[in-house]
């Protein structure tokens, strides 16, 4: 389990794969968070980085002042092992920084 500040994420490994799932708040209904997932060329991967922002933090849009329902996320990393690094940044933020146990 990770915190984010703006919600919970849980990292797990499985069958050679790892599954990142979680739910974050919305401050407005403009707020669309967005994973983006790099992982090594080497297989299994030896590392995997996630990053997670709002897509439309910098651009100019109008928005509805009210108070979304949250966002939920749910990626599959494949080929990746139990020796596997990670790292996760929130915001620019990291918020995860290991291997899975």
């Amino acid at each position: 389990k990770i915190d984010t500040g703006k919600g919970e994420l849980t990292l797990k490994y499985e069958n050679s794969q790892a599954v990142l799932s979680g739910s974050f708040f919305r401050g407005t209904p403009c707020v669309s968070w967005k994973v983006n997932v790099l992982t090594t060329k080497d297989l299994p991967a030896s590392q995997v980085n996630i990053n997670i922002h709002d897509e439309n933090k910098d651009k100019d849009i109008v928005c509805i002042q009210v108070v979304a329902e949250p966002q939920k996320i749910m990626e599959t990393i494949k080929q990746v092992s139990e020796n596997t690094k990670y790292i996760i940044t929130f915001e620019n933020e990291v918020v995860f920084d290991g291997k899975l146990s």
